[in-house]
């Protein structure tokens, strides 16, 4: 599931979002709280988080910037890496633990439109000075799974690139873990990038370099039998792949037991730690960039009425865009919030200002 500011489900602990996380500049913090987020998941039956996002904020245009950490690879790999010690520890063994997904790679934070899985072209040298650190840092972290990302790199899609995941990823770094697809995005090979002639092409330049698991396509398991039974594709590639997704499920005690205690939910999911983890997030990421003549924080015996306005003022938008929508109870809106600290403090609130 989706973890990159607590889990993405119901009734859960939802945190300040990546840029807000960055902004902390605080790696126990982070960690914390992913301790947390794997906490959530692992007590409703959720074994693998797809975070950390390790995409460097290096286009405006593009509209998946709050997902980063920012634009300063160390900052991200700091960050990713903190992650990935919070959600499974460097040895992910064990009934508590679960597998963080070190995402994307590489290159879709820089389209050259702005648009989202547009093409990144860059030189090799931003490619292993700017984009590579973040991941190599997740790498020594012990992560055991990498999402490849959407985009073409320099021509090539990122999810049949054998450059990315053989030698770079494999030859180069060491890594034993599984990579897995974005949402699909195999079949993009086909459908968008134009660079295979079927989808059963696709599959097959993207399984034979390197590919370990597909997230998701309906026709992939067929087709992946019908390519090794017309050798094409090697057995040898599908049994080094399945040996990786099995071993982290022995790892993580899965055939030893597979269920969850639902005793448990009630006690984990938002409990009172785990809100408090988010409360300091959100005050330690607040960026006072200006306070002329010290206004802030509003004096109370002055300012006995304060104009509020904006759509998002009294609603869930300020969650951000990876979170369900939370029960009532769960959340404390801008306005609510401000008449909790000072309800002596004559609040004015209307949604949208009109000319006044």
């Amino acid at each position: 599931v989706e973890g990159i500011q607590g889990i993405l489900q119901n009734n859960c602990t939802l945190f300040p979002h990546a840029l807000a996380q960055g902004s902390t500049f605080n790696p126990a913090l982070i960690q914390r709280m992913t301790e947390a987020a794997g906490e959530e998941a692992k007590v409703i039956g959720i074994h693998q988080i797809l975070s950390p996002v390790l995409d460097i904020a290096r286009e405006l245009r593009w509209g998946r910037v709050e997902e980063t950490f920012g634009e300063d690879p160390f900052l991200v790999g700091q960050m990713g890496a903190a992650t990935v010690r919070g959600l499974q520890t460097s040895d992910f063994t064990g009934q508590d633990k679960v597998l963080a997904c070190t995402k994307h790679f590489i290159g879709g934070s820089q389209p050259v439109n702005g648009i989202n899985g547009a093409p990144c072209d860059i030189s090799d040298r931003t490619l292993h000075e700017v984009f590579m650190p973040p991941f190599k840092d997740c790498l020594d972290a012990g992560t055991y799974t990498f999402m490849m990302a959407h985009n073409e790199l320099n021509g090539v899609p990122c999810h049949t690139s054998k450059y990315l995941m053989k030698d770079i990823l494999r030859d180069a770094w060491k890594f034993n873990g599984f990579i897995v697809s974005d949402w699909m995005d195999i079949e993009q090979v086909h459908e968008k990038h134009c660079t295979a002639a079927t989808l059963k092409d696709a599959y097959l330049q993207s399984v034979k370099n390197g590919m370990d698991m597909h997230m998701h396509g309906p026709e992939f398991a067929d087709a992946i039998i019908e390519l090794v039974n017309e050798k094409e594709l090697p057995m040898s590639r599908i049994d080094d792949a399945v040996s990786k997704i099995l071993t982290a499920k022995f790892k993580l005690g899965l055939f030893e037991n597979p269920y969850i205690d639902e005793k448990k939910v009630s006690q984990v999911l938002f409990s009172a730690e785990h809100r408090e983890t988010a409360l300091e997030m959100a005050r330690k990421s607040i960026v006072l960039l200006k306070n002329d003549n010290n206004l802030l924080p509003l004096d109370s015996d002055r300012y006995k009425k304060v104009f509020v306005t904006g759509p998002n003022a009294d609603n869930q938008t300020i969650l951000g865009d990876w979170a369900f929508e939370q029960p009532d109870s769960c959340v404390t809106t801008v306005i609510e919030g401000l008449r909790m600290v000072s309800p002596q403090t004559d609040f004015d609130f209307f949604p949208f200002a009109t000319n006044l």
